[in-house]
């Protein structure tokens, strides 16, 4: 008779933290501002990035473009990536656009890494229903974790003017506040990376929004940025 196959163990809460933490950073922006040609202030935004691949000694992590993103008159920008006491500068891999709220970044680091990307979850694999963990710098305060379920599919133009009507936004119960923008939603049940969580202007109780680490692949590349 054949033997019959041995189910894999599925992932607690905990297990999924402990393997995955890790990959999610706190993100820090800084730069100057000056109005009235002499009036210079100082500005700063935090969010979250997440590792989704690494190569050579390049480190390639996901975020939101609106964590990235800066003034058109900002000057002395400095973007890092922490990680405890270090800080690490950071590279823009992607061109921003309106359309998607999705960045790609890159740390160059000492050590030389073989090319590995981080195990996700298709679109079409997410059910309505199954438990997912958020991991994200809520508030700028440091990494920490929140859980909830996969709520329900919507279209992204329903909350984005210039989302196109096919994109699909992964609503989920797990609460994400500000400062975890650019984290991660993993499915609970084997850790896989279902998306980057991102923030809206809803004010519905338990409703929270990430976009499809495939919409990942839309993006287009740059070749380098000194921005």
């Amino acid at each position: 008779f054949d033997k019959a196959e041995v189910p894999n163990k599925e992932l607690t809460v905990e297990d999924v933290v402990k393997a995955k933490s890790g990959l999610v950073v706190p993100l820090e922006i800084t730069w100057t501002e000056t109005s009235l040609l002499i009036f210079t202030a100082k500005k700063s935004a935090k969010g979250s990035a997440v590792i989704i691949g690494t190569k050579g000694d390049t480190v390639l992590f996901a975020t939101n473009r609106h964590v990235v993103e800066v003034p058109k008159n900002a000057e002395n920008i400095e973007r890092h990536v922490l990680n405890g006491d270090k800080r690490h500068p950071f590279t823009l891999a992607s061109q921003l656009t309106d359309d998607l709220d999705l960045a790609l970044i890159t740390v160059r680091v000492l050590e030389q890494f073989s090319t590995n990307t981080i195990p996700s979850a298709a679109l079409n694999d997410v059910v309505v229903g199954e438990e997912c963990v958020a991991i994200g710098n809520t508030l700028g305060h440091g990494i920490s974790v929140t859980t909830g379920i996969i709520s329900k599919f919507d279209s992204m133009a329903s909350f984005y003017a210039n989302a196109h009507d096919s994109l699909v936004l992964i609503r989920t119960s797990a609460p994400i506040s500000p400062g975890n923008s650019g984290g991660a939603l993993f499915r609970r049940k084997d850790g896989k990376l279902i998306g980057i969580t991102t923030a809206t202007q809803t004010r519905g109780q338990n409703v929270n929004f990430v976009l499809p680490v495939e919409y990942l692949w839309k993006l287009k590349l740059v070749e380098s940025s000194t921005k």
